[in-house]
């Protein structure tokens, strides 16, 4: 099953966790004022700066659940990446 997620490069870029969910904040604000609504978001900090998915549609129950397990799967690649890049710096120890 395929999922359609469009990824958008928000601005200015944010570089902390802080930083990042302000952006969130205004996107939020500024989508319920202009739009009416607020699709599900994803916003991230990757290696390149800060992204957004947003799904393309969500017409049915799978889309929906598509798109919440994509984000899952996303966050958790994330946090093991983040953990393998930290091990292989010598921050954490092997148990």
């Amino acid at each position: 099953m395929r999922s359609n997620i469009s990824p958008a490069q928000p601005n200015p870029k944010p570089e902390s966790l802080d930083e990042l969910i302000a952006k969130a904040e205004h996107y939020a604000n500024y989508s319920m004022r202009n739009v009416g609504r607020l699709p599900p978001t994803l916003f991230l900090i990757g290696p390149d700066g800060p992204l957004m998915f947003m799904p393309e549609s969500l017409a049915d129950e799978n889309a929906k659940d598509d798109f919440a397990n994509n984000a899952r799967l996303t966050g958790h690649t994330l946090e093991a990446l983040q953990e393998r890049s930290t091990r292989n710096r010598g921050g954490a120890q092997d148990v």
